[in-house]
Protein backbone atom coordinates (compact mmCIF):
# COMPACT_ATOMS: atom_id res chain seq x y z
CA UNK A 1 0.00 0.00 0.00
CA UNK A 2 1.52 3.19 -0.97
CA UNK A 3 1.48 6.60 1.29
CA UNK A 4 -1.49 7.99 -0.76
CA UNK A 5 -3.61 4.40 -0.18
CA UNK A 6 -2.69 4.43 3.82
CA UNK A 7 -3.61 8.08 3.75
CA UNK A 8 -6.90 7.62 2.31
CA UNK A 9 -7.49 4.11 4.05
CA UNK A 10 -6.60 5.80 7.68
CA UNK A 11 -9.50 9.10 7.16
CA UNK A 12 -11.75 6.59 5.98
CA UNK A 13 -11.87 4.70 9.75
CA UNK A 14 -11.03 8.13 10.93
CA UNK A 15 -14.40 9.26 9.36
CA UNK A 16 -16.24 6.30 10.57
CA UNK A 17 -15.19 6.53 14.40
CA UNK A 18 -18.24 6.28 16.59
CA UNK A 19 -16.99 10.15 17.99
CA UNK A 20 -19.76 11.35 20.33
CA UNK A 21 -19.21 15.29 21.98
CA UNK A 22 -19.73 15.99 25.35
CA UNK A 23 -20.31 19.67 26.40
CA UNK A 24 -17.62 21.22 28.44
CA UNK A 25 -19.94 23.22 30.22
CA UNK A 26 -21.16 19.97 32.14
CA UNK A 27 -17.49 19.61 33.56
CA UNK A 28 -16.76 22.54 35.04
CA UNK A 29 -17.57 22.25 38.75
CA UNK A 30 -15.48 18.73 39.11
CA UNK A 31 -12.79 20.48 37.04
CA UNK A 32 -12.52 23.45 39.11
CA UNK A 33 -12.63 20.62 42.54
CA UNK A 34 -9.35 18.84 40.50
CA UNK A 35 -7.63 22.27 40.00
CA UNK A 36 -4.98 21.50 42.75
CA UNK A 37 -4.04 18.00 41.56
CA UNK A 38 -4.71 17.95 37.92
CA UNK A 39 -4.43 20.31 34.80
CA UNK A 40 -7.50 21.51 33.11
CA UNK A 41 -6.91 19.28 30.57
CA UNK A 42 -6.28 16.42 32.63
CA UNK A 43 -8.98 17.27 34.76
CA UNK A 44 -11.72 17.38 31.79
CA UNK A 45 -10.89 13.70 31.04
CA UNK A 46 -11.31 12.94 34.57
CA UNK A 47 -14.37 14.87 34.91
CA UNK A 48 -15.55 13.24 31.32
CA UNK A 49 -15.01 9.58 32.09
CA UNK A 50 -16.14 10.07 36.06
CA UNK A 51 -19.71 11.82 34.44
CA UNK A 52 -19.82 8.75 31.72
CA UNK A 53 -18.84 6.08 34.58
CA UNK A 54 -16.21 4.52 32.44
CA UNK A 55 -13.01 3.89 32.78
CA UNK A 56 -10.53 6.61 31.72
CA UNK A 57 -7.77 4.84 29.09
CA UNK A 58 -4.33 6.22 29.42
CA UNK A 59 -0.82 5.79 28.98
CA UNK A 60 -0.04 8.53 31.51
CA UNK A 61 0.71 7.41 35.10
CA UNK A 62 0.39 10.74 36.94
CA UNK A 63 -3.72 10.55 36.45
CA UNK A 64 -3.99 7.87 38.80
CA UNK A 65 -4.94 9.81 41.90
CA UNK A 66 -7.52 11.25 43.97
CA UNK A 67 -10.47 11.06 42.37
CA UNK A 68 -13.73 8.88 41.68
CA UNK A 69 -13.08 7.51 37.59
CA UNK A 70 -11.26 4.14 37.73
CA UNK A 71 -8.17 4.49 35.44
CA UNK A 72 -6.64 1.85 33.16
CA UNK A 73 -2.86 2.43 32.59
CA UNK A 74 -1.83 1.43 29.14
CA UNK A 75 2.20 1.99 29.27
Amino acid sequence: MCDEDLAVALHKDFIDLPIERHPGRVLTDRMWELKSNFTACDAAYIALAELLDCPLVTGDAKLIGPHRATVDLYA
